[in-house]
Order: C-alpha cells, then structure tokens, then sequence
C-alpha cells in the first residue's frame, strides 16, 4: 500500500451554455492540488469538450496498469437517460434527450476502462451539479441512475440516486474528511455522512469496494495486513445511519461471545484432564492388584499338593476397566459459535 502507484484523472466543467459557474473549476483545481500532495499522478482537465474529454480520459487509461490504484474526480452536470448516467462536456448541444448518448460520457465507459487496467483498487468521485442545465429535461434526468457497482470499485456520489443535488459543498466537505491523517475510507464515509446530515445538506451515497483498504494520507502504523479494517462487513446503509457507534456495537458483541467460548473452552479442557488422572490412577491400582494376585497364584502352586478327587479349579479373573476421555472439542454437544456479521 505504500508504494503503490497512484493515477488520477480529474475533470471540472462549468461553463455549460447558458448556465455558467466557476464551483465546478474551483472544486477541481482543489482536488487536484490535494491528490497531487497525497502521491497522485494527475491529468487534469478544465472546461472540456467531447473530444478533449476523451482524449485525456484515453492518457489516464493507458497510464494505468495491473497494482495501482486508479481514481476519476468529475465536477459537473450529470444526466441519465434509459438508465444510463452520462457525464457532460461543455459545448455539448444537447437539447433534448435522444442526444444524450451521443453528446455525453458514459459511466459506464469510464468505469470498464478502468476494469481493463487491473488496478488494485478504483475510486470515483462525482460531484454532480446542484443546477439544471437544460430545460429541455425533466427534473428526473438531472438526477443519476443507480449504478452498478463491482467489488474493486469504491464511489463517492454527491447525492442518492433519482434524488436532486441542491448543494455545491460536497466536494469542500469530502476533502475536509480525506486530509486527515490515517482515516480508512470506511471511517471516512461515517465521518462525511453524519457531517453532511447534521448540516441538513443531501445524503451522499458510497459504496466501498470490498477488503480493499485505502488511505489518502497514510497512518504512522499500518494495520497486519491479515487483520480486518474495522466495521469492514457492515453495509453501507447502517453505517450512514448511526456512525461509528453501529460500527463499534458488533466487535462488543462479538468480544463476549468470545469470552463465554473460551470459558466453557477451558471448562472442558479441565474436565478432560481429570478424567485422564482418573483414568491413569485406576490403570495404576489395576496393575497392582494382578501382580499381588499373580505372586500370590505362584506361591499357592509351590506348595499345593493335589488331592486324590479332582476338583474343579478356582479360575482368579481381574475385570477390565474401561475410560473414555472426551477430548475438547469431540464432546456430544459441541459448541458451536453463530456467525457474527463484523466490520
């Protein structure tokens, strides 16, 4: 995680026709200089066309390569159609939604891209625009389409899907959260959602990709790598909901169901072991008892002699004894731990 590569693409349009805006440029140029402090490699893009758009979202692609971690930061308009989100150029002519396809950038073009590369990891941060365009779309289409989303993906949206944007802060408020020293994207989501929600400001939606942490700004320590990323099988809507107060209830839970194992653990370890000393000591008497019976058999047959009548003879038989020590973990009712969903 250290010395991963990291490549970033990051793209602010504002000046739309008609609807001109310096927030989108402002809240790029911002994300630019932060990822450039935290180890990014950036290509960087202004006001874009469709065909600049491409061109430095193709550079982007090719830069990236199996191990490195790629992210993709848009601040602009958003529209959807059948569906399908498409990102917005600047110039793009778009007057009514049968052109949308073909004047747009397609999510979905942006995220298989990425696939292709392989990257450890795949961030995307969309900060759609808080205004309407074009008046020739419904509301609806100036809101997202669920995205689909895949396990080495993890994307940062400004609003929930089908749910209008009417802030311009989510970027300021994302950045605020992503400086801070040794703060997992996981801490981060609680940390911007409970922000965003005590501000009265839109509910942003995220989903994180899936035992694939990520730090801006890397800790002093780095968590073993075999060891979870607290409140990492949590889903995404409870975490939004309480914090990091949901995140810290399962580990509780789950701490003394631990303990209670271990006792009953150690309850029959100890049961066990008396069995065994029960068992050795009565093999020890045993033992001791054929061999005095023995010597005292080959006494009496010294010094016997034999009567004229025949009698049967006494036949001396020890009876076995025999012990069965449950070792732990083979008892009859085994103990059996219920999965606990953790983080």
């Amino acid at each position: 995680m250290k010395k991963e590569p990291r490549i970033a693409l990051v793209i602010g349009n504002s000046n739309y026709e008609g609807h001109p805006s310096e927030v989108q440029t402002q809240n790029a140029r911002k994300v630019r200089s932060f990822l450039e402090k935290s180890g990014f490699y950036v290509y960087y893009g202004e006001n874009l066309d469709k065909r600049n758009f491409i061109h430095l979202l193709r550079k982007f692609n090719r830069k990236m390569y199996p191990g490195s971690v790629g992210l993709v930061y848009f601040s602009g308009h958003i529209v959807q159609t059948k569906g399908n989100n498409y990102l917005i150029p600047v110039e793009s002519g778009i007057h009514e939604e049968k052109v949308i396809p073909r004047q747009g950038i397609s999510l979905k073009f942006i995220y298989t891209g990425m696939q292709k590369a392989h990257n450890r990891l795949n961030i995307v941060i969309l900060d759609n625009g808080n205004t309407v365009p074009f008046d020739s779309l419904s509301a609806m289409q100036e809101t997202l389409a669920p995205i689909q989303y895949f396990d080495d993906f993890s994307t940062f949206t400004a609003s929930y899907p089908g749910t209008i944007n009417h802030s311009d802060t989510f970027t300021q408020d994302f950045l605020m959260f992503a400086e801070h020293k040794g703060l997992e994207l996981r801490e981060l989501r609680s940390e911007l959602t409970c922000h965003r929600q005590q501000n009265k400001q839109p509910k942003p939606h995220i989903d994180l990709a899936r035992d694939r942490p990520f730090y801006f700004t890397l800790p002093a320590l780095l968590p073993p790598v075999d060891e979870p990323v607290s409140a990492r099988s949590i889903d995404s809507t409870s975490i939004e909901k309480s914090g990091e107060e949901m995140a810290k209830a399962p580990s509780q839970k789950d701490n003394g169901f631990k303990a209670k194992a271990a006792e009953a653990t150690q309850k029959m370890r100890e049961e066990a072991r008396k069995a065994q000393d029960a068992k050795a000591n009565k093999a020890q008497a045993k033992n001791t008892s054929i061999e005095t019976v023995s010597e005292t058999i080959e006494t009496a047959n010294d010094a016997f002699v034999p009567p004229s009548s025949t009698q049967p003879e006494e036949k001396i038989q020890s009876d076995g004894i025999g012990i069965t020590v449950l070792e732990p973990g083979s008892t009859s009712k085994a103990l059996t731990e219920k999965p606990i969903d953790e983080e």
